[in-house]
């Protein structure tokens, strides 16, 4: 940590666990999870509360080699929607993310928060109990929207469109679209912009190219 800062670096570190929803289904099973959410199970709180202290302490220990950020990590959305309600979000998980985020901010670190999916209803929340940078799926939302959601309070880290774009559009259509990224999540937002993009395997070399160059095009710009 202490080399990379001496570097100049920004450095985001995780902690284990980073996926708090998702270790949740990993643990319990995915359709048991969704089950014991609806009933209000006891034994769900219980579980949910012993991970959260795992978790707390998890961070401790990240934060003790006081890095810059701390990176969390649950997909939350399908395609189009949350996997549960926004209530129950709210009812449930929203008190647990304030506590973990409230011990990296008493440390002096940013919220970093990845989540893929349709989230675009719960980002005033995410911004309410301390998410700093936030890096939602491009995909599932219209770049105009989401850039509204977070406009003067969130720094957002990009994500350049992996169901279509990347994979299957031209170096061209690539290019665009990370112009269109900068000019609408950089310019007048006050919270910033983290251009990035995730390459898997299905992506044209070409393409990976075309969306490095566009960054160090179009990337550096007089505010």
């Amino acid at each position: 940590m202490d080399e990379l800062k001496a570097k100049g670096f920004f450095v985001i570190v995780g902690f284990n666990p980073g996926n708090y929803f998702e270790r949740l289904q990993w643990l319990r099973g995915f359709r048991n999870l969704m089950v014991d959410l609806v009933r209000g199970s006891r034994e769900l709180k219980l579980f949910a509360d012993r991970l959260l202290e795992y978790c707390l302490k998890s961070i401790q220990l990240v934060l003790e080699a006081k890095p810059d950020a701390v990176s969390f990590a649950d997909d939350w959305g399908t395609q189009d929607r949350l996997m549960i309600s926004p209530s129950l979000w709210r009812s449930f998980f929203k008190p647990k993310y304030r506590e973990m985020f409230k011990l990296v901010h008493d440390h002096n670190a940013y919220v970093y928060f990845h989540s893929d999916g349709y989230i675009i209803d719960i980002i005033p929340d995410l911004y309410e109990i301390g998410v700093d940078v936030l890096n939602p799926q491009f995909s599932c939302h219209r770049l105009e929207e989401l850039a509204d959601a977070v406009r003067g309070k969130m720094c957002i880290s990009s994500d350049v469109d992996r169901q279509y774009v990347l994979p299957r559009g031209t170096s061209k259509e690539v290019e665009a679209y990370v112009k269109k990224i900068i000019d609408v999540f950089g310019y007048g937002n006050n919270g910033g912009l983290i251009g990035r993009g995730e390459v898997n395997i299905d992506v044209p070399l070409e393409n990976v190219e075309a969306m490095y160059r566009a960054f160090v095009r179009y990337g550096e710009y007089k505010w």
